[in-house]
């Protein structure tokens, strides 16, 4: 009797350790399932946001090799996100972004080109570059792309900022000559030159500054020319 009593009772714990077990995977695997949700909407967001700034920036502002590691990104991420609610905006552009990245691998660069014109465009870009910044910092920090890589795309990041500065400044410039206001184009000319400078190391920017440097000769000579007729009359 005592043996069938410990045998009754060794059966009840073993059912009841079963179920706490059973409960607890459950909760575990629950618990997993809620984990992974949030990591595939963070996924989400920042692919999103990744869209958003290939839409913003121009290639003239942004790293072909930057460029090329966002699009296999936001390529690689879309499996885990696709049966999230706000995903089809992204996922519909699969063939696109496949069809970009293959464009990429032939060093084509296919998308818009526009130099920045006006303020508002510059705003746009200096915020996207600055976003670009931190998503290059996080992905250095998490080892999906290595130091020396980074560093070197966050150069070209920020030679893309003072380019699009000198875009405008020339753009501005020029609406300054054609208004006659000679000093006043000038002295954005020397503006720009001076931040391109401040950027020489990038090979990039030997052509733009000697463009600058030809700018603010031809200016120069204008100016020179009126003080002369002036002092002439």
């Amino acid at each position: 009797m005592l043996r069938l009593e410990i045998i009754l009772i060794t059966a009840g714990l073993a059912l009841l350790f079963a179920a706490v077990l059973a409960i607890a995977i459950m909760r575990w695997r629950k618990k997993q399932q809620v984990l992974q949700l949030e990591a595939n909407m963070r996924l989400l967001k920042r692919c999103l946001k990744i869209d958003d700034l290939l839409s913003v920036l121009a290639d003239r502002y942004i790293p072909l090799s930057t460029k090329m590691m966002l699009v296999d990104y936001v390529i690689a991420s879309m499996e885990k996100v696709k049966s999230l609610p706000n995903a089809f905006p992204l996922t519909e552009k699969h063939e696109e972004y496949v069809g970009l990245r293959s464009e990429l691998m032939r060093a084509e660069q296919a998308t818009k080109n526009e130099k920045v014109a006006v303020q508002a465009e510059f705003v746009r870009v200096q915020g996207a570059l600055r976003v670009l910044l931190t998503l290059v910092k996080a992905f250095s920090a998490n080892r999906m792309i290595d130091k020396a890589s980074a560093k070197q795309q966050m150069s070209m990041i920020r030679y893309g900022y003072q380019l699009a500065h000198c875009d405008l400044l020339v753009k501005e410039a020029q609406e300054d000559l054609d208004l006659e206001k000679n000093a006043r184009a000038l002295e954005k000319y020397r503006t720009a030159l001076s931040e391109m400078e401040s950027v020489s190391f990038i090979p990039e920017s030997n052509r733009v500054i000697n463009t600058l440097k030809n700018r603010i000769q031809m200016v120069e000579g204008i100016l020179f020319k009126k003080k002369q007729n002036v002092d002439q009359g």
